[in-house]
């Protein structure tokens, strides 16, 4: 095994455990999930750099165009490492 199939067998506990909790705490973690969307973005970012520091909110702005950027950059040889991108089944 390697760290990220070590990495994948240390987050199955705590999935595992958040989907056995009550129908309760669903609505919560839906909430959470909402941060993640790209409505939610679109619809904050505006108001953060309006309303709270424009400063912050360009810097917020761009993180994700920079992330997109740096994931689809290419390796000099073409091909990552093997064990970089390999796929745990």
């Amino acid at each position: 095994m390697d760290l990220l199939d070590d990495l994948h067998m240390a987050e199955l506990g705590p999935i595992i455990w958040l989907q056995g909790l009550p129908g309760a705490v669903r609505p919560v973690l839906a909430l959470v999930s909402v941060f993640g969307t790209d409505t939610f973005f679109l619809l904050c970012l505006p108001v953060l750099y309006w309303c709270v520091s424009p400063a912050l909110g360009l810097r917020l702005g761009c993180a994700p165009p920079a992330g997109l950027s740096a994931r689809s950059w290419r390796w000099p040889s073409g091909t990552p490492d093997a064990n970089c991108c390999r796929t745990v089944r």
